[in-house]
């Protein structure tokens, strides 16, 4: 009789600790335009489970999303366990971007949440697209169709180029015009 009241308590436990585990957790935020410190309006902003670190088995890595209103302000609301969480946001004409980002697609700071949390006045700033348009000609004035054209950065450290880094390649048309948006 003993083992029987034992094992519904401990059943009775690991249904507790499963729902603690999982309450409404509270982000927001603002979406500017990181040259104008202008709202953006419209973005995509999820809250994304962080499984590179975590040890998971890979599973829908999704928690919620959202669309920022026309002052940039989002709100998200979602059952999250604890653990590291990325924010992000995204909208057509400028890159993916992550909280506290470094560089465009790269991940910035990992939110640490806890079940029940909220986190108030966060703000993404989202980095406008960049197109490089031209026209290929030769000396003459003449289009030169079908010129593959390349763009480079550099990068360098402590005053010292370590590298380069292709950014994009494209290739001119019959009018030998060409472009790339990044």
């Amino acid at each position: 009789m003993c083992g029987r009241f034992a094992s519904i308590a401990l059943a009775i436990g690991f249904c507790i600790a499963f729902l603690e585990g999982q309450q409404a957790c509270l982000v927001q935020g603002r979406v500017i335009d990181a040259q104008t410190g202008q709202p953006v309006r419209k973005a995509q902003v999820r809250l994304r489970r962080n499984q590179v670190n975590s040890g998971e088995s890979p599973k829908p890595a999704g928690v919620g999303k959202t669309i920022s209103d026309r002052d940039g302000n989002f709100c998200l609301t979602g059952n999250v366990g604890r653990g590291d969480y990325l924010l992000i946001a995204e909208r057509a004409g400028y890159l993916l971007t992550s909280f506290a980002g470094t560089s465009p697609g790269l991940f910035g700071t990992v939110l640490a949440l806890n079940p029940g949390q909220t986190i108030k006045n966060l703000m993404l700033a989202l980095i406008p697209q960049a197109l490089i348009t031209g026209r290929v000609v030769d000396p003459d004035g003449e289009p030169v169709p079908s010129l593959i054209v390349s763009a480079f950065t550099e990068n360098w450290v402590r005053g010292q180029k370590c590298d380069t880094t292709l950014i994009f390649i494209a290739e001119s048309d019959l009018l030998a015009i060409y472009g790339v948006a990044q």
